[in-house]
């Protein structure tokens, strides 16, 4: 029903994007994911309308890697990296910004979590604590730290 709703819609602002982020926790269906990406491919050129800058393909795929991860879907998990990063339009863009590029790198560490799950995360809170040695230790770093820590303690 709210997916149907939402596609209607010709264009989509924040508010869209919050709904779809929780949206695509849930979203299996491999067909259906590869919609939700071509809907946000159109919107691109629209990811200076927020108040930052926002990929929003990165963005909206980030709580479904979580889910992923904590459930131990790794192949999910590389599935929505995938999607993020490729045929993305802004990537390009994206990458000239500091805390997306950040973001985009650890998403590349995320594809890697099968192979050792504690090696990866111990390179993750490495990545972001460089992060906020250059840049400060802020909520964001603090953000990501917290995740990693409740994923190092389900998996060690």
């Amino acid at each position: 029903m709210v997916a149907k709703l939402l596609c209607e819609f010709g264009e989509w602002h924040e508010k869209e994007y919050r709904i779809v982020k929780a949206g695509l926790m849930v979203v299996t269906n491999d067909d259906e994911l590869a919609m939700w990406f071509r809907r946000m491919r159109q919107d691109y050129r629209d990811n200076r309308v927020t108040r930052v800058y926002t990929d929003r393909q990165i963005d909206a795929v980030e709580y479904a890697i979580f889910g992923a991860l904590f459930k131990e879907d790794f192949d999910r998990v590389r599935q929505l990296v995938r999607l993020a990063l490729t045929n993305n339009p802004s990537l390009t863009n994206t990458l000239r910004y500091t805390s997306w590029r950040w973001r985009v790198e650890s998403y590349r560490l995320y594809e890697q979590f099968a192979d050792n799950p504690l090696e990866t995360i111990r390179q993750l809170k490495s990545h972001y604590n460089n992060y906020a040695v250059r840049l400060g230790d802020g909520p964001l770093v603090q953000y990501y730290q917290r995740r990693y820590d409740a994923l190092w303690q389900q998996y060690r």
